[in-house]
């Protein structure tokens, strides 16, 4: 067999994509079908093109870390700094990003649970430094307890168990000053080390199933609805092979 379908599950989020794969092609034996039909015209990226595919990955991946670990009534927190109290350097900045982690995480002990967090460092229009982070469910009055440096805002996480659109707002930053983000994050994002991760299942399909490009939901997502505008059929930006997906969102 030359074709998988492969479902990717972050929470409430069921991405199912069916693909050509390569390792479940035989070595010397040839199914009938015609390369085009599998692969688009070879392309040699430019650098602006690459990292346009490398930022949507990032995105994607970001995406589906949020899915799995946060949900309606999570917060994501924005806590800026007084002008007057603003770092005078990225070493400082990074110093005051741990010492709140390490209040935060002290408060968190001390209610029983054990903080989940994303977080990101960017610079505003005005140049005014600011720290986004997504956290689970807490009191939020120990965010100001731990933060006296400058203002917070605080905004409720929907119950859609889709936070493509925060993924999206979270990385602006990185997309529009990706050099100036890497000083300040190290990498696109920080996050604790107790995330889950995404569960993803493999399975061999035939060729029949895999020109087939309709939406299938088996009786285990029958609870689920199909996000609007989510089918795409189009060839890999990585490999250049065909395929063919579509994302189930569970219904509240």
């Amino acid at each position: 067999m030359s074709y998988i379908q492969k479902t990717i599950i972050s929470g409430k989020v069921v991405e199912v994509i069916k693909q050509y794969d390569r390792k479940h092609f035989p070595k010397g034996k040839h199914t009938k079908f015609k390369k085009s039909d599998i692969r688009g015209p070879r392309e040699n990226k430019t650098t602006e093109q690459q990292e346009k595919v490398n930022y949507r990955q990032k995105e994607l991946k970001l995406t589906r870390l949020l899915n799995c670990n946060f949900q309606g009534g999570d917060y994501h927190i924005v806590f800026s700094y007084k002008e007057d109290l603003r770092p005078n350097s990225i070493e400082e900045l990074k110093d005051d990003k741990k010492k709140l982690l390490r209040k935060v995480r002290t408060e968190y002990k001390k209610q029983g649970k054990e903080l989940k967090y994303i977080a990101v460092a960017e610079v505003g229009k005005r140049k005014a430094l600011h720290f986004h982070f997504v956290v689970n469910a807490i009191d939020t009055s120990i965010f100001q307890k731990c933060w006296n440096k400058g203002f917070i805002k605080i905004s409720l996480l929907d119950k859609s168990g889709q936070y493509k659109d925060l993924a999206a707002y979270l990385l602006k930053y990185t997309k529009t000053n990706k050099e100036e983000a890497k000083q300040l994050n190290g990498a696109a994002w920080n996050s604790s080390k107790n995330l889950d991760k995404p569960v993803v299942k493999v399975k061999v399909i035939t060729r029949s199933q895999f020109f087939k490009e309709e939406v299938t939901q088996s009786k285990e997502y029958r609870d689920y609805y199909l996000e609007k505008d989510s089918c795409y059929v189009g060839f890999n930006e990585f490999t250049g092979y065909k395929y063919f997906k579509y994302t189930l969102i569970r219904l509240n």
